[in-house]
């Protein structure tokens, strides 16, 4: 799932002002949330990427609260057409640690304290670090 989110976020960040960014954050948001299958939301994604997408794994327990937040902010930030804050977030999911990175405690210490902290101080909304 980490690789699906970073390459989409990398599209959304690329293309933030079209249609297609926010149908991908939709998507996103679907799986997440329950509200699109998870077969649906993939070819909605595969479609606007323009290439085949899958999901490999689940987003690892310390992280989730991460990834729910920062989706749903994303997906409201386009809604309301905030593109360079979506862009800023895209560039947070982008940036966060792989799967394999999520367990070492110093990868997700600088994640936490370059990416979202800073964000955080940036912009009034409030994205939760990662925790292990």
């Amino acid at each position: 799932m980490i690789v699906l989110i970073k390459e989409t976020a990398r599209f959304i960040k690329d293309n933030s002002k079209t249609p297609d960014s926010l149908c991908c954050a939709e998507a996103l948001y679907g799986i997440i949330n329950g509200s699109m299958s998870e077969a649906t939301a993939i070819s909605a994604i595969s479609s606007k990427l323009l290439k085949k997408v899958w999901i490999y794994d689940n987003v690892p327990n310390c992280a989730t609260a991460f990834v729910v937040t920062t989706i749903k902010l994303l997906r409201d930030i386009l809604v309301a057409q905030h593109y360079w804050i979506a862009q800023d977030i895209a560039d947070l999911l982008i940036a966060m640690p792989s799967k394999e990175k999520l367990s070492d405690r110093n990868a997700v210490f600088d994640f936490n304290a370059v990416s979202i902290r800073s964000f955080n101080q940036k912009y009034p909304f409030r994205i939760p670090e990662i925790v292990i």
